[in-house]
């Protein structure tokens, strides 16, 4: 991983600092190994205070650049030295530019791997969105699938239901027609029972007439008894028609006769 240019200066300065701290330790040791022998001390003669003057004029600075004397001043020298220090700054210059070019560097490699990062990461991350879309979609059809067959299957137990109560009516009103027929078979074999027989007694009371006003009696209490037949048919027939009807119609039907109970009432 390449550093930035502050931290480059960063780790620079605590390299210098360690190998500072580690010439003085260097040199301390040196010092307390070059003591030998016993110490002692010396007592120095006091000296008197120097005056402002006196150290103002102490530093004081001179009118010329001293220079030593094995190593006097000359213009070829001063040149050699701006020389000296011009490549040194130039090379300064150089390392510097290389060093801010190598930062660039790694620092553009460092924005295209994190653009890199970033893009895998937000391709992975679109991704996993479909993957959750596409496996919500197929819950949502699994459950919609599922509440349709539900649906489905009540709407069969309901057609189930109905159909059975319709056989079952269907069925009872048959055998409810099926009675009525046989009862009215057996009235129509009565009947004829019964005209053979009125025809067998108006021939005899032709001959006799005392067995006439009988037979007039007989006549008058099969007319009552033909009566109660009809009035009980008729209650027999609104019966199965009440059994036909549906609880609302009968409903009405009980209304509508309990007007008609009221109203004879009112009015005798």
């Amino acid at each position: 991983m390449m550093l930035s240019r502050k931290d480059w200066v960063h780790q620079i300065l605590i390299g210098l600092g360690t190998a500072a701290v580690a010439v003085a330790a260097v040199t301390t040791k040196s010092s307390a190994q070059a003591v030998v022998g016993q110490s002692r001390k010396v007592e120095l003669a006091p000296q008197a205070e120097p005056s402002t003057t006196q150290m103002r004029d102490a530093y004081r600075r001179p009118q010329s650049i001293p220079f030593p004397k094995d190593n006097p001043y000359t213009a070829e020298k001063a040149q050699l030295v701006r020389q000296q220090e011009e490549q040194r700054r130039r090379e300064d210059d150089g390392k510097r530019q290389r060093v801010e070019q190598d930062h660039m560097k790694a620092e553009q490699q460092r924005r295209l791997d994190e653009h890199k990062r970033k893009t895998t990461d937000d391709d992975r991350r679109a991704a996993d969105v479909d993957k959750r879309k596409a496996a919500d979609a197929t819950r949502l059809g699994e459950q919609q699938r599922n509440a349709a067959d539900e649906q489905r299957k009540q709407q069969d137990a309901q057609r189930a239901q109905q159909d059975t109560a319709k056989r079952k009516a269907d069925d009872e009103h048959q055998r409810a027609a099926d009675e009525q027929r046989k009862q009215q078979d057996a009235r129509k074999q009565q009947d004829a029972q019964r005209t053979q027989q009125d025809a067998a007694k108006r021939k005899a009371a032709d001959e006799h007439p005392r067995a006439a006003d009988e037979q007039r009696k007989q006549q008058d209490a099969r007319k009552q008894q033909d009566a109660q037949r009809k009035q009980q048919d008729a209650a027999k027939r609104k019966a199965v028609e009440d059994h036909k009807r549906t609880p609302d119609d009968r409903k009405k039907a009980e209304e509508s006769d309990a007007k008609n109970d009221k109203g004879a009432s009112a009015h005798p």
